[in-house]
């Protein structure tokens, strides 16, 4: 069909894909988890655009190839390139979102893995509070007691936020959370872990308050873990974002098709189909 008229602007526009690095939530910047988190931020950005610009390079090369095929409808050389630049689309769609999918699987393990550590070490420092509450003299606890004391909270400091009560009698009121805001995680000789779940598709975090009680969802608002849940919500829109864009190419694509002849004079069908996100091309001389 001559004449072809394209919402370029609209088709065109970049995925934004607003990235929230982990690294961000660290309170200090020059620790090694820190530094390892930047590695994986600088990992996923290279990932991601590599991804994203094949994309962009195949609508312009579709776009252009739409163009030639209205200077001269009836050159079947230019509409086998535009069907195969419309496939090419269509795979680097596809190439996209498995790869926003392939970083959201390594932020979800990242994730599991960060709550796995962050429950091992509320076991090891409810261990060592057991050990504090039991010494016999409580004003002259051992040292090394209260260095792995210290070590274990500096830990948990490094996934998530967390508030520290110290007490008379050298234990800890652990919090996650802001002071005042927080839910408690260790007082006295009970403690309690986090756990993950995916709710309609997205990650969330609880306390875990027992067998007979419902869990408690929380907030992280730093730390190792809050990063990764970022990212995690950062890949979720750039997906949606993915989505919304296919949509609007395949329905004024398909729009426009329709309303052209092919070369017999018969009616234009589809030329994207959504569901399989695929081209068909029934016949040289359709339009």
């Amino acid at each position: 069909k001559s004449g072809i008229q394209i919402d370029r602007k609209s088709l065109h526009g970049k995925i934004e894909y607003q990235y929230i690095y982990p690294g961000k939530f660290f309170r200090n910047k020059n620790d090694e988890a820190h530094l390892i988190c930047k590695l994986f931020d600088e990992d996923i950005t290279s990932y991601y655009k590599e991804r994203r610009n094949q994309y962009s390079n195949k609508l312009q090369e579709f776009f252009a190839s739409l163009s030639t095929v209205s200077q001269d409808p009836s050159d079947i050389a230019a509409r086998h390139i535009a069907v195969d630049a419309g496939r090419a689309v269509v795979a680097s769609i596809k190439n996209v979102a498995n790869g926003i999918q392939d970083l959201r699987q390594l932020v979800s393990d990242n994730i599991s893995g960060n709550i796995s550590e962050f429950n091992e070490t509320i076991e090891l420092l409810g261990s060592v509070q057991r050990e504090i509450l039991g010494n016999t003299s409580p004003t002259s606890t051992p040292n090394n007691l209260l260095d792995q004391r210290d070590a274990r909270l500096k830990t948990l400091s490094e996934f998530a936020d967390i508030s520290v009560e110290y007490l008379k009698n050298h234990s800890v009121k652990v919090k996650l959370g802001t002071t005042g805001q927080g839910q408690t995680l260790i007082d006295g000789l009970t403690h309690k872990k986090l756990k993950l779940q995916n709710v309609d598709g997205a990650s969330k975090i609880y306390i875990d308050n027992g067998a007979n009680s419902a869990s408690t969802i929380i907030q992280i608002q730093s730390g190792e873990v809050a990063g990764f849940m970022a990212a995690d919500i950062a890949l979720t829109e750039a997906k949606k974002s993915l989505d919304d864009l296919t949509k609007s190419l395949v329905a004024e694509i398909n729009e426009v098709h329709r309303f052209g002849v092919d070369l017999d004079g018969a009616q234009g069908k589809d030329f994207f189909s959504l569901d399989a996100i695929e081209i068909n091309k029934n016949s040289t001389r359709e339009s």
